[in-house]
């Protein structure tokens, strides 16, 4: 017999998942051209932004300089007309026709600045490459895969649980994983609970301090 006393109790719900990325993407050539130099390697860490792999841009940048030439030769022309119309010496037909043939020219150089810009390839967001697709030497044209680049902090767990158990799961409840392989202990919390209920099965998304998670 002892005196009733109020005190903690819990209840947990124990399920499996697989953690994978919060974010991953193939990066892919927006050019066509050789491969120059490759700059990041499979598990290489790179920033948004970094520079993944060079193309030959020797075409690319011929194509510049033909474009700013063109641009550059119709700004003159534009400009002489433009003075030659205010004084009634030109056909405004002339100096329109002019103008439009500029806008074209800044718009191609434009369009070719682009195309050189693209021969270097670039990190979409701060991750680790998890595969590269090809190598020096090679041609590859627009739309071929380069890169998979994986962000791996934070890594989601997706989890599916019984509709029954979703009135006891909340965002920011806190979550313990065990992985399976080491049986190392990491701690997360419910990031995000799916708004879509599948008759059979519920999804819940787990986070943890370093890393994301998910249950629906």
């Amino acid at each position: 017999v002892a005196p009733v006393e109020r005190g903690p109790i819990a209840s947990f719900y124990v399920a499996t998942a697989t953690l994978e990325p919060e974010k991953i993407a193939t990066v892919s050539a927006r050019v066509t051209g050789l491969v120059e130099s490759i700059a990041a390697e499979e598990g290489d860490k790179v920033k948004a932004g970094a520079i993944l792999l060079r193309i030959d841009n020797d075409e690319y940048r011929l194509r510049v300089a033909q474009a700013s030439a063109r641009t550059t030769q119709l700004e003159d022309q534009h400009k002489r007309l433009e003075g030659l119309v205010a004084r009634d010496l030109a056909p405004v037909e002339e100096f329109v026709t002019v103008q439009q043939d500029l806008a074209s020219a800044k718009a191609e150089e434009d369009l070719a600045r682009l195309e050189l810009a693209r021969t270097t390839v670039r990190a979409p967001f701060t991750g680790r490459i998890v595969q590269r697709q090809v190598d020096v030497g090679q041609t590859i044209s627009n739309g071929t895969p380069l890169f998979d680049v994986a962000d791996l902090d934070p890594l989601l767990a997706r989890v599916h649980v019984p509709s029954k158990e979703l009135k006891r799961l909340q965002q920011g409840q806190p979550v313990e994983l065990v992985v399976d392989s080491s049986g190392t202990r990491l701690t997360g919390k419910i990031f995000l609970v799916s708004p879509v209920i599948d008759p059979s099965l519920s999804l819940i998304h787990i986070s943890e301090p370093t890393r994301l998670g998910m249950i629906s």
